[in-house]
């Protein structure tokens, strides 16, 4: 009887799917003729730390899934919106219905400019 709880509960662990459903969503559309950066925070000020980066490089030390080594290339940050286009970004909830988790029930986006 013990054996068959066993397989009972591994049947049922096993049979699981692992499923992570889809998170809210908050689009900004960017008609300016320049790229912006969005900061998203509960915050009114623009936090310190993690510092905004507006590019980074990988290195010399990236490697891709074959063990060859990348070559130096510049990568851009999840919240960078291109001048004329739609960015997108991860908020609580699901897609059909967002969700904020700041008190009030709002957020505040500081959208940054590439002076460089």
């Amino acid at each position: 009887m013990k054996n068959l709880y066993i397989l009972v509960l591994f049947i049922i662990i096993t049979g699981c799917p692992a499923y992570d459903p889809p998170s809210g969503v908050v689009e900004i559309v960017n008609l300016s003729p320049k790229t912006i950066y969005v900061c998203m925070t509960c915050d009114t000020v623009l936090p310190k730390e993690p510092g905004l980066k507006l590019n980074f490089t990988m290195g010399s030390n990236a490697y891709d899934e074959y063990g060859n080594s990348l070559e130096n290339k510049i990568y851009y940050p999840r919240y960078r919106i291109l001048a004329d286009s739609i960015g997108k970004l991860g908020v609580d909830g699901t897609p059909n219905k967002p969700a904020i988790i700041c008190k009030g029930n709002s957020i505040i986006f500081f959208l940054l400019k590439n002076l460089i």
